[in-house]
């Protein structure tokens, strides 16, 4: 805490379900120094404990999917967790996402949903088997742990990043 207080005028921190349990927070409590918390979403617990500024989602996940249709991206193939709170975090499930980009005319991204969970077997198998079925131009990912995991397949797959298939975190 002292550090903190030695080095910063202020803190701008960020994260998902923060729980208010976590170590760093006690931290930047007893440090004194301001903290601003940018939130995913009003569920989280912390939010009494920090000044908080929460995002529009939503608009942020559509920004990041007309950023690579801009690009000129068609076959963009979309990552989609099974995590229950994707509806809450960013307005879509996968179903209203496949009706969403339907309605902008992404009719080839539209099929190119999968929902898809890290703790599946064959995380990585599911995933190759969508790059080779789909032949995506590019892949949107719903975490930054999706596309770390993609970057390992495209590798094994003498795919180049963003040569052969372009890669976009959210």
């Amino acid at each position: 805490a002292e550090k903190i207080a030695e080095r910063y005028s202020g803190v701008i921190f960020f994260g998902a379900a923060m729980r208010g349990d976590e170590p760093f927070l006690q931290v930047l409590e007893e440090s004194g120094v301001p903290a601003i918390y940018i939130r995913e979403d009003e569920n989280n617990n912390i939010t009494d404990r920090f000044a908080s500024v929460g995002p529009n989602i939503r608009e942020a996940w559509i920004a990041g999917f007309e950023y690579l249709a801009k690009l000129g991206f068609r076959r963009i193939a979309t990552l989609f967790s099974y995590d229950k709170r994707n509806f809450q975090r960013l307005g879509f499930d996968r179903d209203a996402f496949e009706d969403f980009l339907k309605q902008r005319g992404y009719t080839e991204a539209a099929e190119m949903i999968c929902n898809i969970s890290t703790r599946e077997d064959d995380y990585a198998g599911r995933l190759r088997a969508l790059i080779e079925e789909k032949a995506p131009d590019a892949v949107y990912c719903y975490s930054d742990h999706f596309a770390a995991e993609l970057y390992h397949v495209l590798h094994d797959m003498g795919k180049r990043i963003p040569q052969d298939v372009a890669v976009l975190s959210f």
